[in-house]
């Protein structure tokens, strides 16, 4: 994917009109075609397909995938200064339950936010009726290049065929646009080009760990003899040692050298290398490239019962929360008409991720009680239960509070009693 700053196709125009950019996106681009992409220092090739071998990374797409699609988004009308739910909204029902023919809201946000992790940016094609949001459909990141202009306009162009250039174009309003990280704050960096040399890393030490276990966990060596061998002896001695070292069921067994033989160990044993410490590591730098918290991928190594629940706590705060945000802001945007922003607006609601246990909910809830900030209906709703009718909406404080003015200054004698 590129981003191209200027694209005009007027046969007069001189090779100099063009920003140097897009010189730079044209040699990338031959960089590419001819010697690969992202090949990593460790040699292997880090793509969306490859790194997703490696099993830390399919984790930590998969834990930000399923939470982001998890998280309840609902549309809400504003009163005054006053927030409601409103099911009755055209696109809350694009929003909250169906965007396209094809897939539950779930999915639609999984595999977005696969997109973005994966290559940066996630794209979503508004299908209006009469200026109504009717459906959002998934395309393909890969098939998309944005394309700004030098007065401002933004268009994105969509590859529709394999051969040739065939392209359709949409507009900037029509299209959902989920960027990651990005440095000119339209084209999002995917984590696999910035982060190639650890994925490459990871995946090169599961290639190895594969391979020295497809070799029946022998290592690597020479066999030395003090005599010099004959052509026939030289190759009746390498298929002996061969079908003893290789051979299906042969490879554990005992070997014993004649005529004066010698082995000599070549290879550094995996203990040596810290073979498990280092792929152990490696987990570690894949959940730190996606803020995933480790036990989140099942690496429990340094999780506590005592710490699990704040780094769950950590992980909506430092990790979800910007993700959400980031969806909520694209969608208020572009989903609803000018007359209505400010009015309606789409909120992901996290509440449910901050749980914690029952014990700790019972206590927040009877805190939040007793100040009046929610009524028993409020907790009812925040634990998926029914209400229990009007009665259940009346705020409660405690009858012994009274306005902080009110209270005296105890050095004070009251001024109905005489003071003694």
């Amino acid at each position: 994917m590129r981003l191209e700053l200027e694209v005009t196709r007027h046969k007069t125009e001189k090779r100099s009109d063009y920003p140097q950019s897009s010189i730079s996106t044209l040699v990338k681009w031959l960089t590419e075609g001819l010697w690969g992409t992202n090949k990593s220092l460790s040699g292997e090739l880090v793509d969306q397909d490859t790194a997703l071998k490696f099993s830390a990374v399919f984790s930590c797409v998969r834990v930000l995938g399923e939470t982001m699609a998890s998280i309840p988004k609902h549309v809400y009308r504003t009163d005054g200064d006053n927030k409601y739910v409103n099911p009755d909204h055209p696109i809350y029902n694009l929003i909250h339950s169906e965007p396209n023919e094809l897939m539950t809201a779930f999915t639609f946000y999984e595999t977005l936010m696969a997109h973005v992790t994966l290559w940066g940016n996630a794209y979503a094609e508004i299908i209006r009726s009469k200026m109504i949001p009717e459906e959002l459909k998934i395309i393909h990141p890969g098939l998309v290049t944005p394309v700004l202009y030098k007065n401002g306009t933004l268009k994105y162009s969509i590859k529709v065929s394999n051969k040739g250039e065939k392209v359709r174009w949409i507009e900037s309003m029509n299209m959902l646009h989920i960027p990651g990280l990005s440095f000119d704050g339209i084209l999002g960096k995917s984590p696999l080009d910035i982060a190639a040399d650890s994925i490459g890393l990871g995946l090169a030490m599961q290639r190895f760990g594969s391979e020295f276990f497809k070799n029946g966990a022998s290592l690597t060596g020479v066999f030395e003899h003090p005599g010099k061998l004959s052509d026939k002896a030289y190759k009746h001695l390498t298929e002996s040692l061969k079908q003893k070292a290789t051979g299906q069921g042969e490879r554990h067994g005992i070997q014993i050298l004649e005529e004066g033989m010698k082995y000599a160990q070549m290879s550094i044993p995996p203990d040596s290398a810290q073979f498990i410490q280092s792929r152990n590591f490696q987990v570690n730098e894949i959940a730190r490239i996606f803020r995933v918290p480790p036990h989140m991928i099942a690496d429990l190594e340094r999780s506590t019962n005592n710490n699990i629940e704040h780094q769950g706590i950590e992980f909506v705060t430092y990790t979800m929360l910007p993700w959400c945000i980031r969806f909520e802001q694209e969608m208020n945007r572009k989903l609803f008409k000018e007359s209505e922003k400010g009015k309606a607006f789409i909120k992901c609601n996290l509440g449910g991720l901050l749980r914690g246990d029952a014990k700790s909910r019972a206590e927040y809830f009877r805190i939040m009680n007793n100040m009046g900030v929610y009524s028993i209906n409020d907790i009812l709703a925040l634990e998926d239960m029914n209400k229990i009718g009007p009665d259940g909406d009346k705020r409660l404080v405690p009858a012994n509070m009274m306005p902080l003015e009110d209270i005296k200054n105890p050095n004070e004698a009251p001024q109905n009693e005489p003071a003694i």
